[in-house]
């Protein structure tokens, strides 16, 4: 019979109401948009190479892996793996890794580049890989990576 007219406080209401829904959804967008560039295509790795030869250092680096290619930064200053450097080739509990232009820095950080070569690993647990290195010069090494980031 009555129609009931909003009164100041119930148009006052209905805005707070649809001004906390925008502040929400700019908060959930923001939200999203952070988690997409955090998002990385594949699963980033740390390596260690231990040498079996005497008067070699210590090794180390990281990788990133996807759809069985291995990627490096362009340098390693910078923020994206997108420097082609191998490729694996996994079966079960074993793959294959052939290496093209690995980059690892030893214990004073001096960088090694154009490392190539072939790696043997077998999967120890869950993310951890070990095996044996043989570099293009045919140098054996302890291998082993484990995954940081998916």
């Amino acid at each position: 019979m009555f129609e009931e007219r909003p009164t100041q406080t119930n148009r006052q209401a209905v805005s707070r109401g649809i001004a906390g829904v925008a502040m929400l959804l700019m908060f959930v967008y923001a939200a999203n948009a952070a988690q997409a560039q955090d998002i990385i295509d594949g699963a980033i790795w740390r390596f260690t190479m231990k040498p079996k030869t005497p008067n070699q250092q210590i090794l180390k680096g990281q990788f990133r892996v996807s759809n069985h290619q291995l990627f490096q930064k362009e340098k390693p200053e910078s923020k994206e793996f997108n420097k082609p450097v191998g490729f694996n080739n996994p079966k079960n509990d074993k793959t294959v890794m052939t290496l093209t232009d690995l980059r690892a820095a030893d214990k004073s950080r001096k960088w090694h580049n154009g490392i190539s070569g072939k790696v043997l690993l077998k999967n120890e647990r869950f993310g951890y890989w070990t095996g044996r290195f043989i570099d293009s010069k045919g140098r054996h090494w302890d291998f082993s990576c484990t995954r940081v980031q998916e």
